[in-house]
């Protein structure tokens, strides 16, 4: 305890939690930028080597479309402010 605030460290139990934990926070800044409608500036940074195992990938209801969601964050190019692409 810090501060006298309880820190949840359910998400951190083991690798299985932390990647849903670490899912489940892309996906909802996936919805707050798309809700706030910034979604085509939103550039997010899953694990290559967490995300991208094949055990994680399995475990998906939809492997091949988690992949492909990955891949569209991995190959993006950021730009930088004012630049054009």
């Amino acid at each position: 305890m810090k501060h006298g605030r309880q820190i949840d460290m359910t998400p951190y139990i083991n690798p299985l939690a932390w990647s849903k934990y670490a899912i489940t926070t892309l996906r909802d800044a996936e919805r707050a930028a798309s809700t706030a409608g910034v979604i085509d500036r939103l550039h997010l940074w899953p694990d290559h080597q967490a995300l991208g195992s094949k055990g994680v990938i399995s475990r998906q209801p939809d492997p091949v479309g988690y992949l492909k969601w990955l891949n569209t964050y991995w190959e993006r190019i950021s730009e930088w402010p004012g630049k054009t692409m």
